[in-house]
């Protein structure tokens, strides 16, 4: 059921440091690394073929190598607070369900080696992020959900390893785009332009479910036509009125019996005798 996998560790500093870095894998994957200290947060405590967890230690206790293939691993690629991981030359998660962000791994000092393939990241691979990225001495996002533009004049040798994405312009550089890559609701983008915090997402069809169970939104099932009617009476909802420039086949709305306030904006205004707005 599970490829061979392992998190090998080398100390270089002190007991201290693994300790806190063991309890960070723990809190994270705490099935994988069941134990919060060192070293037996290194010993395999699954029944599975194949040993998972295996230690290669030399003499010091921070870790330097994190690989685990394989495993169904959800969540961020590895949460850490800024003194922690700071040995780690190499992370290897490929394979998994990861969604996190490689942002989140630009303070890792000794970072030369990242294999992030056949995962689930969704995040907007910014020129920043390209240069962080091939700035290691091997970096591998293949196969997952990154989005945004490829920098022009980005040579082969490095977009191979971006292949399968969802980039804007995979095409200009002979790449593939995932099949399952999220199709992008132009009126989600106005419903994230005018209320943030209640609709998070401009993909569909995760755009179309508000952060408050109140607030609904009525569009195609799929989420890929424009929204119908956004309903939203006694939701708690406060801040200014919503602009519906943008929303073109928009009938109906009701958000009565909130605190919302503010001018009524000149969309509202101009559409009024053709759609109801409660």
């Amino acid at each position: 059921m599970y490829s061979l996998t392992s998190i090998l560790a080398a100390a270089i500093v002190t007991f201290v440091n693994a300790e806190t870095e063991c309890e960070a894998l723990h809190a994270q994957w705490p099935s994988l690394v069941p134990s919060t200290t060192y070293p037996g947060c290194l010993d395999n405590h699954i029944n599975a073929p194949s040993k998972l967890l295996n230690t290669n230690t030399t003499n010091g206790k921070e870790f330097t190598l994190i690989q685990v293939n394989g495993y169904d691993l959800t969540g961020d690629i590895l949460k850490h607070t800024s003194d922690q991981f700071q040995s780690l030359t190499l992370i290897d998660l490929y394979n998994n369900q990861i969604t996190g962000s490689i942002d989140s791994l630009r303070d890792l000092k000794s970072l030369t080696w990242l294999d992030l393939r056949s995962n689930t990241i969704s995040e907007k691979l910014t020129p920043d992020l390209f240069t962080f990225c091939f700035s290691l001495q091997f970096c591998d996002l293949r196969n997952n959900f990154f989005s945004g533009e490829i920098p022009a004049g980005a040579t082969k040798d490095k977009t191979k390893f971006l292949d399968n994405n969802c980039f804007s312009n995979a095409a200009d550089f002979t790449l593939t785009t995932n099949p399952n890559c999220p199709v992008i609701n132009n009126d989600c983008v106005v419903l994230n332009k005018e209320w943030p915090t209640l609709f998070p997402s401009i993909y569909a069809p995760l755009c179309l479910q508000s952060t408050n169970s109140a607030v609904t939104v009525a569009a195609q099932a799929d989420g890929t036509g424009p929204i119908r009617a956004l309903l939203g009476k006694s939701a708690g909802l406060t801040g200014p009125l919503l602009d519906i420039t943008g929303l073109s086949v928009l009938t109906y709305i009701d958000v009565s019996y909130n605190q919302l306030s503010g001018p009524v904006p000149d969309s509202i205004f101009a559409l009024y005798t053709k759609r109801p707005y409660s």
